[in-house]
């Protein structure tokens, strides 16, 4: 059997899954300030509900939100130097659209030294490694605890970056994380510097996070394989995912898409997924979550990786309504302490569900809520309408798509049916991940089918050598890219394989 787990702000919540992909047992707890607290509660209590020793357990698959609530609150990041390879010195500033205090606390320094490339690959200037030295040493006195290397067009070659990396960790020896922004890919500039600089600052407390995370698993008996899921909804080894902890972002949203598509039995669908604070809308194609293109924003930072093509609105279980409007401010993980049918002074979304019958939740009383129900039943069909709006939305001209709502706030979405074990989607997608690989490359497409050809055998055997089986490894993505005004029929193109 796998065990799959997701770590909201709100809740974690866990599933047993068996051979056949049938949920044995799931079970929900509240998410606690030290993460593995909360995953050991809610572990034990599965594998007691599903009557499951721990040795039955062959592999562990974690979705976690620790990395992106590290940058909202800002707590316990590294400050960061920057080396930039870029012979053209560039004089934009890193992070100069970060939030002010977000930047103040994270960048300690930059240095820009010779280097770089064009887009076609031809060196824009010599790496000269004393440069390079005199860089890192004073990026160290100046009080960085880790070093992020950033070479222009890096993601065609990345050279420069592994032996200016090589040159950091001969100076500061392996207590000073490094990172190369070639590792975590994308041609833009600017949200591959930002990425690269975040995954720096996170490296300790993700670290710390994850490694007793591990712990307590070893504790309860498991010794299967634990993996995180990457952003894209595929598998990091545990450290993978605390050398990249900015790949492990976002992924609660595949996890749910991909979760709720499965337990349908469907490949194509548009997935509503609410939680406490927010609905998370996207498209599942061929099984996988539709990726987006545009430039992910965590925190205010624009960061340049694979993420899911997500609308989020303030509508959630936890949103407050002031009288016949609602968000976007909620009580969030609060709500079973605040919000009125529980014994609070706040009126929320999830007060009127439960005035009106629509959610039925222990402990909560619908006499407790002070509003009259016809205010209820016109805040939540606002709400519906909102939502059924932002599906067209996110839909578009695709009208052969199922729609499916998930997350412990369905309940609030009148407009498709109740779908069994729904409130734990993202915990039962995590556990669907599989390996994959993405090839993002710029290049010439003068050949255009010889060129596809040899980028989808080159996807596909990373992804064999990452573990996956070599009769199943197929591409499941691929997108071309046009570079307007450029010779030779530049493209980016961007592909993924999976298994």
């Amino acid at each position: 059997m796998r065990i799959g787990i997701d770590i909201g702000g709100t809740h974690t919540d866990a599933v047993l899954v068996d051979q056949n992909k049938k949920i044995v047992a799931c079970i929900k707890v509240m998410t606690t300030r030290a993460i593995d607290e909360g995953v050991q509660l809610a572990v034990t209590e599965l594998l007691q509900k599903g009557q499951v020793m721990a040795h039955a357990i062959v592999g562990i698959y974690i979705g976690s939100t620790h990395a992106t609530n590290a940058i909202l609150e800002g707590k316990d990041l590294l400050r960061v130097g920057l080396v930039r390879l870029a012979g053209h010195t560039p004089d934009l500033l890193p992070g100069f659209a970060w939030p002010k205090e977000l930047r103040s606390k994270v960048i300690s320094g930059f240095k820009t030294v010779s280097g770089g490339y064009e887009c076609d690959g031809s060196a824009i200037s010599t790496f000269h490694e004393q440069e390079v030295r005199d860089a890192v040493n004073e990026l160290l006195e100046s009080g960085a605890k880790a070093i992020s290397v950033v070479g222009v067009f890096s993601p065609i070659n990345g050279d420069q970056e592994h032996h200016a990396a090589e040159i950091v960790r001969e100076i500061a020896g392996t207590n000073v994380p490094v990172t190369i922004s070639s590792d975590i890919g994308g041609i833009g500039y600017i949200e591959r510097e930002n990425a690269t600089i975040m995954n720096s600052a996170l490296k300790k407390v993700v670290r710390t996070g994850f490694e007793s995370l591990e712990l307590r698993l070893r504790q309860l008996g498991l010794h299967a394989p634990v993996y995180m899921i990457h952003n894209d909804g595929s598998l990091l080894n545990m450290k993978q995912a605390i050398d990249y902890p900015i790949f492990t972002i976002s992924a609660g949203q595949t996890n749910s898409f991909r979760g709720a598509a499965c337990l349908a039995g469907v490949e194509n669908a548009v997935v509503i997924d609410i939680g406490g604070t927010s609905s998370d809308i996207g498209i599942v194609e061929n099984g996988y979550a539709k990726r987006s293109l545009r430039a992910a924003t965590i925190g205010g930072v624009k960061l340049h990786f694979a993420m899911p093509d997500v609308l989020s609105l303030a509508i959630g279980g936890g949103t407050i309504v002031s009288g016949t409007t609602f968000g976007p401010e909620s009580v969030a993980k609060n709500l079973f302490f605040e919000a009125q049918c529980f014994g609070g002074n706040v009126l929320t979304t999830t007060d009127m569900a439960v005035q009106l019958g629509i959610m039925d939740i222990k402990q909560a009383n619908p006499e407790r809520v002070r509003c009259c129900p016809n205010s209820s039943f016109q805040v939540l069909k606002k709400i519906n309408q909102r939502l059924l709006e932002a599906v067209q939305m996110v839909k578009g001209k695709k009208s052969n798509m199922a729609l499916l709502v998930v997350g412990g706030a369905s309940a609030l979405f009148q407009g498709a049916d109740s779908m069994e074990y729904g409130d734990v989607a993202n915990a039962f997608g995590a556990q669907l991940a599989q390996v994959s690989s993405t090839v993002d490359v710029v290049t010439s497409l003068h050949k255009r089918e010889l060129i596809l050809d040899e980028l989808k055998e080159r996807a596909i055997q990373r992804a064999i050598d990452s573990g996956a089986c070599q009769s199943k490894a197929r591409i499941v993505n691929m997108e071309i890219i046009p570079y307007a005004y450029s010779k030779d029929n530049l493209c980016r193109v961007i592909v993924t394989a999976a298994g």
